[in-house]
This record gives structure tokens, C-alpha cells and sequence, in this order.
């Protein structure tokens, strides 16, 4: 498999963010499963690149767009999200996608030394791929650790 690209989200990623979020197969485990109006993701989108606590990464593979992280962050934790792009499932993209979004946190928020996620128990394909990324449940939270901007990944080390 080539490499997965993680780049910040931008104002021409807007339209996009908007259809994959609202596609079925990404609401169907989402903790809100509503479909989003418009109007209300334009506010949402807005606000998300203005932040500096939250942080938006498209994840490209061969220069196409696979899938959405989301990183929102206090102190030294940061709780990931995540979702394929629609028709990205099934390929071992998302356990791809966890990995690199690890070593991309641990080279760009030092301040962050614990990577939490919430996913619905139904789930188990992404409770599969967090596993596959390194990532253990711990009283229904899958948690990440990265120690000194350093993570584990199999047996090799990054810095």
C-alpha cells in the first residue's frame, strides 16, 4: 500500500466534509446519526478551522481522499475521531489511517501524551482498527499513549 498523506482541513475541503459526513454508511455508527442541514455545517466547519484546540486532517492515499481525523484537544489528551470516505471501508484504511494520525499528533501537539476514542459497542469494525493501530479499551474508552513525542508502533520506534 502507498503512503497515507494526513494535511490540514481547508475551506475548499467544506462541500466535501458535508457529503461524507451525512452519507449513510458514516452516520450509521455515528454518536449523532441525524443528518447534518447544511447551514449548521457551514457554522460547525467555520468555527472547527478557527479553533486551535480542535484539529481537522483529510487523509489522502495516491493523492484521493480516504478519510476524516478529528482531534479535539485539553491539556494532554486529545479524543480522535474518525470516519472513511464513503466507499474506503473494507480495505484496512482505517487501522492506515489511526497509525499515521499517532505519529501525527505525536510530531505536531507535544503537548499530547493520551489519545482517547468513544465508539458505539455496534461498531466493530472501527473497534477492530483501533485495536489494529495500538490503541486499548479501558472501561469503554479506547485509549492511545505516546510517551515523550515518541510512539510505539509494532516493533518500531518513531520519533
Amino acid at each position: 500500500m502507498s503512503e497515507i498523506i494526513l494535511r490540514r482541513a481547508t475551506a475548499s475541503d467544506e462541500g466535501n466534509i458535508f457529503e461524507w459526513r451525512n452519507a449513510a454508511e458514516t452516520r450509521r455508527y455515528a454518536f449523532n446519526p441525524d443528518a447534518v442541514a447544511w447551514e449548521e455545517h457551514v457554522r460547525w466547519f467555520k468555527d472547527t478551522l478557527a479553533r486551535t484546540d480542535r484539529h481537522l486532517l483529510i487523509g489522502e492515499l495516491d493523492s484521493k481522499p480516504i478519510g476524516v481525523l478529528r482531534y479535539d484537544v485539553v491539556n494532554e489528551v486529545a479524543e480522535v475521531s474518525i470516519y472513511l470516505v464513503p466507499g474506503c471501508g473494507g480495505r484496512g484504511l482505517g487501522t492506515a489511517l489511526l497509525k499515521e494520525g499517532n505519529t501525527w499528533v505525536a510530531r505536531h501537539l507535544p503537548q499530547v501524551t493520551t489519545l482517547n476514542a468513544r465508539i458505539l459497542q455496534e461498531n466493530v469494525a472501527s473497534r477492530k482498527s483501533f485495536a489494529k493501530a495500538g490503541y486499548v479499551e479501558s472501561f469503554g474508552i479506547f485509549k492511545y499513549h505516546i510517551f515523550s513525542g515518541t510512539i510505539i508502533d509494532g516493533p518500531k520506534v518513531k520519533k
